[in-house]
């Protein structure tokens, strides 16, 4: 799942020898925070970008802020959820 704050969308960002644009990769829909929080705690790998979805899913437990990565002072976050059984 790829989630990142609304003013993301859009935007190119240079991650070392990657170029990552938001426009086509995020841009599917608009969610409230009720829907986001929902995604976060039901998906297996999520890709974050932004300040806002990042700060819901630490808020929430669901990650830790030593794993954010900034690029470019734009805050990028993988969130693996191992489940086992």
């Amino acid at each position: 799942t790829n989630l990142c704050d609304e003013e993301q969308i859009g935007k190119k960002n240079r991650m070392g020898i990657l170029n990552v644009s938001l426009e086509n990769y995020f841009a599917d829909q608009l969610i409230n925070e009720i829907k986001a929080l929902e995604l976060l705690e039901h998906s297996d790998v999520l890709n974050l970008v932004g300040t806002r979805i990042i700060a819901l899913a630490v808020h929430n437990d669901l990650a830790s802020e030593d794993a954010v990565k900034i690029y470019n002072d734009v805050p990028f976050l993988i969130i693996y959820n191992f489940k086992s059984g």
